[in-house]
């Protein structure tokens, strides 16, 4: 398992990726922006206010999974899985 950066300010998001450095975040992250201009939008916000102010504290935006592990939630029903630190 390696850990890719996506953004580091207060906090560093990371996202695992396998073996051969493919993330899944990054595909969907690029997914969203190709198909979905709204999602991609509140699921980068989402990630930059989880780097600037650590995981949001409202359950409906985030839930902690284990060692730094969340679950991030958009509005629009989107869940990213992603690590912190």
């Amino acid at each position: 398992m390696r850990l890719r950066q996506v953004l580091k300010q207060r906090w560093t998001v990371l996202a695992v990726c396998d073996e051969r450095g493919e993330c899944q975040m990054s595909d969907f992250l690029d997914s969203l922006e190709r198909d979905s201009s709204a999602d991609f939008g509140q699921v980068t916000a989402l990630l930059q206010q989880t780097a600037n102010n650590g995981p949001p504290r409202n359950g409906k935006r985030s839930r902690p999974l284990a060692g730094g592990v969340f679950e991030l939630k958009t509005r629009g029903g989107i869940r990213i899985i992603g690590e912190t630190t």
